[in-house]
């Protein structure tokens, strides 16, 4: 707790006097190897290093978005900008290159907002909210969105021409994930009469190199075929497919490596 004391710190640097408040230090905004500035008094060294003046700076809102036919996609983005304690005011935020209009934060208040913006189409985009306070000290945070295809996997009733894409629009309803690995551990849910599971990925990851069911090695069970298959945003890209030879009637725990 502050007991109210207020101490004159004498500058046996720069000459001069500055007070600061007497009481307890806050040791959490300490900033390791942090340089405070130049022409200081020991009164701006201690409280920019003890009480931490840096602006602090937040942005949320990248993700992993599907592979799409669209030359942008809109999204919005979160970010918020404090003001700590002991700190000059806020001078500027700007949120993906475009200065952001907001009221200036008490010290130590946050204060926050949105920004929209349109996300170039399957390209990794790495947007930043940098803070700047009126002492020039800057802080930045980022946010990344990236693209990818789908995985999808599932059982069908009928597999007639799958290996040469005429049920594409089948497999793109079926369950699905953002590939980011065609390692794939589900199970088939309940089964009723005769099914046929089938498993499609982007050919970029490569052919499976084991696949069981229950645990009894199955890839020689599988067909497989590569096709090119166009997702529900419009985007086609080669698919590798694997489908059961013979119809199965149980359920099973399935492993794809």
């Amino acid at each position: 707790m502050n007991d109210g004391t207020r101490y004159a710190v004498k500058d046996s640097v720069g000459g001069g006097e500055g007070i600061i408040p007497g009481g307890a230090f806050v040791t959490e905004n300490i900033h390791i190897g942090f340089n405070p500035g130049t022409n200081l008094t020991a009164s701006d060294i201690i409280k920019k290093v003890w009480y931490g003046t840096q602006p602090l700076a937040t942005l949320t809102g990248g993700t992993i978005l599907e592979l799409t036919a669209a030359a942008t996609v809109s999204r919005t983005l979160n970010w918020g900008a404090t003001r700590q304690l002991g700190a000059p005011t806020l001078s500027t935020i700007v949120v993906a290159g475009i200065s952001q209009t907001f009221v200036q934060p008490a010290a130590g208040a946050t204060v926050s907002g949105t920004q929209d913006v349109d996300v170039p189409a399957n390209t990794s985009t790495t947007y930043d909210n940098v803070v700047t306070a009126s002492d020039a000290q800057t802080a930045t945070a980022s946010t990344t969105f990236n693209f990818l295809g789908k995985r999808y996997y599932g059982i069908v009733s009928d597999t007639t021409g799958i290996g040469i894409g005429t049920q594409n629009a089948v497999i793109i309803s079926l369950a699905n994930s953002f590939a980011t690995t065609k390692a794939l551990s589900v199970n088939t849910g309940s089964i009723t009469g005769v099914k046929f599971w089938v498993y499609a990925y982007p050919a970029t990851l490569g052919n499976l190199s084991a696949l069981s069911f229950n645990s009894i090695p199955a890839i020689e069970a599988m067909n497989t075929a590569t096709i090119s298959l166009t997702n529900s945003l419009g985007y086609t890209q080669n698919y590798i497919l694997y489908w059961n030879k013979q119809g199965q009637t149980t359920s099973s725990d399935i492993t794809a490596q």
